[in-house]
């Protein structure tokens, strides 16, 4: 049934709206049933957070006790399961192929340096393509070396007559205490996810507000007034709206995400991000004209706009005009923000600038929608 919705008021404009999605499967689909599941399949992969048992290849060419010795911490640690080479071509030859993440070599005369105090050195390879697992397979190797190392010191120290507390203090005058903040055991679902769920939250309303107005496009009902464009902006941002407060609410709390920091600030900006994006996404509706063509276009368009956030990739290292243009896409100051609120506790003051940024950003869409949008 036809809708003549080109002169309606506001709250008509938004209810007709709201009913002409809700019976649009694919609109619904884009809408609320892919970040529901999203919002539970993305995280599951992370679950476990850290990266454990990396298996390394140890090449013992010493063979005495200390070496042994190092063996057995390494062994004990976590984050390591051990796999021998009698020498360094074999090892290096399952690095290669992936059959461990790393090796520690162990050099001959070790023990007999150690007792004449001599300094030495155990080379250890890891493959840095992996960037969690090489840094799983060092850290654990770090460890079991760093480890040994301090028990020989204090023996030394108390074959000097010095033990105890002050053997300690000598070994390391100024002791490092690492206290992470706002992600205490340093997890990746902890640090990805979190961020990832606002650009999840950007693709699926851009998609389903470029195939709502396809839809009206392809029937030659999408011009409107400005009045209309209001209503049918804020009806696809609402479903969006209850769609963030679900993933920084119940998600975040069935995966134990931080969250809750700032509930006031991270409202504000769920109603900016989501009015600004619905504005854009009937932008991309008006410029695609036809309605699969969203799918097409804005599906590979996640990753790109993620690693230009600035989140995951330093800004220094950008060119520098996508420092610029990143802040054309609603999920950079979003992404940033919603992190400074939920997981931080930030103030609405420190991040005036992104929510200003956003309201900037839908005024310029609003406008030129209403403009673009005046005419089939």
């Amino acid at each position: 049934m036809a809708h003549n919705i080109a002169n309606q008021g506001l709250l008509k404009s938004y209810f007709v709206t709201l009913g002409m999605m809700l019976r649009d499967k694919a609109v619904v689909l884009m809408l609320i049933v892919a970040p529901i599941i999203y919002g539970f399949y993305y995280p599951w992969p992370y679950s476990p957070q850290i990266v454990r048992q990396s298996t390394i290849g140890i090449i013992d060419n010493d063979r005495s006790d200390l070496a042994r010795q190092i063996i057995r911490f390494a062994e004990a640690s976590p984050n390591l399961v051990l796999k021998q080479y009698p020498d360094t071509r074999s090892a290096y030859h399952d690095l290669v192929q992936r059959k461990i993440e790393g090796y520690l070599t162990i050099p001959e005369r070790l023990q007999s340096d150690v007792f004449l105090g001599n300094q030495v050195i155990l080379p250890g390879q890891v493959n840095g393509a992996y960037l969690l697992l090489g840094k799983s397979a060092l850290t654990g190797m770090l460890g079991a070396v760093r480890t040994v190392s301090a028990g020989i010191e204090l023996k030394r120290l108390a074959a000097q007559g010095i033990g105890g507390e002050q053997a300690t203090f000598i070994r390391d005058p100024v002791p490092l205490v690492i206290n992470p903040l706002y992600n205490p055991n340093e997890g990746y679902g902890n640090y990805i996810v979190p961020a990832v769920s606002w650009l999840i939250l950007q693709q699926t309303l851009l998609i389903g507000a470029a195939l709502f107005i396809g839809t009206l496009t392809e029937q030659r009902r999408v011009a409107a007034t400005a009045t209309v464009w209001a209503g049918r902006v804020l009806a696809l941002a609402s479903i969006n709206m209850i769609m963030a407060v679900f993933y920084t609410g119940w998600v975040f709390v069935i995966q134990d995400f931080a969250r809750g920091g700032n509930p006031l600030g991270n409202l504000i900006l769920i109603v900016l991000f989501s009015t600004t994006t619905a504005a854009l996404g009937c932008l991309f509706g008006l410029w695609f004209k036809v309605r699969e063509r969203a799918l097409q276009i804005l599906t590979f368009s996640s990753l790109p706009l993620f690693f230009v956030s600035g989140y995951s990739w330093p800004l220094n290292a950008m060119p520098e005009f996508l420092q610029y243009a990143r802040w054309l896409t609603p999920s950079t100051a979003a992404i940033q923000a919603g992190i400074h609120f939920n997981q931080m506790n930030a103030t609405i003051h420190d991040n005036l600038h992104y929510l200003l940024g956003l309201a900037i950003l839908g005024l310029c869409a609003y406008l030129l929608l209403i403009r673009v949008g005046r005419h089939d």
